[in-house]
C-alpha cells in the first residue's frame, strides 16, 4: 500500500506529518506536487521544500496511475483527476465547501458574496466530475458579517487538517460510507467566474452588498479592493440613509473614506499596514492604539511574513513589546519561513548583548521548541551566534 498526499501549502505538509506521527512507515508515503510550488516558503511552506527537506518521495501524476493499492488524497491539488486513468479506486479529495454548494473555484469569496452565514470543508470520493464525488464527511463553521475570504481561508486549511484527522484511519482501513450529492443546493463556478484584473467595486447595490464585495476581494496575499486609487482594507455599514445617488464620495480623512450606496453610506478604511509596520518599527504604541481603536488588524503580516510583534522584536522595542503581550499578542508567531519570534529575539540577543526582550518572552511563555521548515529550532541557531550570555539563559529553559 501507499498512500500518497497530492497539493500544496500547510494543508498538504500537516496531513503527511500526521500521518508519520501515527507510525504510518515513511516508506509507504509518497508525494505529488502542484506545477506552481517552486520550493519556496512564502505566506504558505513549500509543500516541495518540506518533501525535500523530510526525504519524502515526489512522484508526478501519471506516475500514480499504475500503482494499485494506493490510496490518493487530494488536499489543494491543481489538476483534474480522472479516476478512469488509475489502478487504484481509492482516490479522495477534501474540498473547501460544503458540498454541493459551492464547488470549483473560489470558494473563499463566492460564501461572503451570497451572503452566507455558514461554509466548511467535505471529504468525498473523486469521480469524473468536478467536486461531485459522494460525501464522505463534512465540517462547517460559522461566517460572521466582519470576516473577509482570506480569513474564511485560512479557516479552511484549520478544518480540513481536523477532517483529514479524523477520517484518515478509516480511509486506510477501507472503512468508510459515503453518500450522494443532492442536486438541490449545488452550485459551481469556473474561473473565469472572476477576472482579478478588473476589479470593481460596485455601489449601485446596498451597503450589505458592498460590504460583501470588500469582504470578499479582501486576500492580502493576492490582492485588496480598491476604491478611488487607495488599497482597501474592511468596511463598516453606517447607519445613516444615503442622501446622494449611488457611489458618490461623501467623506474622506488620514484612514478612511465614505460613499452612498442604495440604502445606507458605507464607511471603506484604507490599507495601513505599512503605517502600523513603521509604527512598530520606531515603537509608537500611541499610533498603534489609535489604529487598533479605528479596529484595524494589528496582526497582519507583510509579503516575508513579518507582523507588528516581529518588527517590534528586531528593532529592540521593549515597551511596544510589553505592550503587545499585555493585549495578547501571538508569541509564537513565524515568518515565511517558520523563524519564530523567539528566534529573532535571539538573533537581536547575541548581536547586541541585550537579552531583555528574550527574558521578555520566555516569561511570558513562548515556546523555545518550535523548529522552523529547516528543522532547526533556536537552540541551533544559538550555537551558530556563539554568544555564551544567550546560550546560557536558553538552557535555563531548555525542555530536553
Amino acid at each position: 500500500m501507499k498512500i500518497c498526499i497530492a497539493g500544496k501549502n500547510s494543508i498538504a505538509i500537516n496531513a503527511l506529518q500526521y500521518l508519520l506521527s501515527i507510525n504510518i512507515e515513511k516508506k509507504n508515503i509518497i508525494a505529488c506536487i502542484n506545477e506552481t510550488d517552486n520550493g519556496l516558503n512564502d505566506w504558505q511552506p513549500s509543500f516541495k521544500h518540506f518533501c525535500k527537506n523530510n526525504g519524502i518521495p515526489i512522484f508526478q501524476l501519471q506516475q500514480l496511475f499504475e500503482i494499485e493499492n494506493l490510496i490518493f488524497i487530494s488536499l489543494e491539488f491543481d489538476k483534474l483527476i480522472k479516476p478512469k486513468l488509475f489502478k487504484s479506486k481509492y482516490l479522495y479529495n477534501i474540498h473547501f465547501s460544503l458540498l454541493p454548494a459551492y464547488k470549483g473555484m473560489y470558494t473563499s469569496i463566492m460564501p461572503i458574496l451570497y451572503n452566507e452565514n455558514k461554509t466548511g470543508v467535505t471529504l468525498h470520493k473523486i469521480d469524473e466530475g468536478i467536486d461531485t464525488g459522494e460525501i464522505i464527511d463534512q465540517l462547517f463553521f460559522e461566517i460572521n458579517d466582519i470576516v473577509n475570504s482570506f480569513e474564511i481561508y485560512m479557516s479552511y486549511l484549520q478544518y480540513s487538517f481536523t477532517l483529514f484527522q479524523k477520517n484518515i484511519l478509516n480511509i486506510l482501513e477501507n472503512n468508510i460510507t459515503s453518500k450522494k450529492q443532492s442536486a438541490v443546493g449545488s452550485s459551481y463556478y469556473s474561473k473565469k467566474t472572476i477576472d482579478f484584473k478588473n476589479i470593481t467595486i460596485n455601489f449601485s447595490q446596498t451597503a450589505n452588498q458592498v460590504h460583501n464585495q470588500i469582504r470578499g476581494f479582501a486576500f492580502r496575499p493576492y490582492q485588496l479592493p480598491i476604491v478611488n486609487k487607495y488599497k482597501i482594507a474592511f468596511s463598516k455599514i453606517l447607519e445613516t440613509k444615503s442622501s446622494f445617488k449611488p457611489g458618490i464620495l461623501i467623506y474622506e480623512d488620514e484612514f478612511k473614506i465614505q460613499y452612498t450606496t442604495i440604502d445606507y453610506d458605507i464607511e471603506l478604511y484604507k490599507d495601513m499596514l505599512g503605517e502600523i509596520l513603521n509604527a512598530a518599527q520606531s515603537g509608537n504604541i500611541d499610533y498603534l492604539n489609535k489604529l487598533s481603536k479605528l479596529s484595524y488588524n494589528l496582526d497582519e503580516k507583510n509579503d516575508k511574513g513579518w507582523n507588528v510583534f516581529i518588527v517590534a522584536v528586531y528593532n529592540n522595542q521593549i515597551d511596544l513589546c510589553e505592550w503587545l503581550i499585555a493585549n495578547s499578542f501571538n508569541l509564537n508567531v513565524t515568518n515565511n519561513n517558520g523563524t519564530t519570534l523567539a528566534m529573532y529575539a535571539m538573533t537581536m540577543a547575541s548581536n547586541t548583548n541585550s537579552t531583555k526582550i528574550l527574558e521578555l518572552l520566555i516569561q511570558n511563555g513562548v515556546d523555545l521548541n518550535i523548529q522552523d521548515f529547516n528543522n532547526k529550532n533556536i537552540f541551533d541557531y544559538a550555537r551558530v551566534y556563539n554568544n555564551s550570555k544567550v546560550i546560557t539563559l536558553l538552557n535555563m529553559y531548555k525542555n530536553d
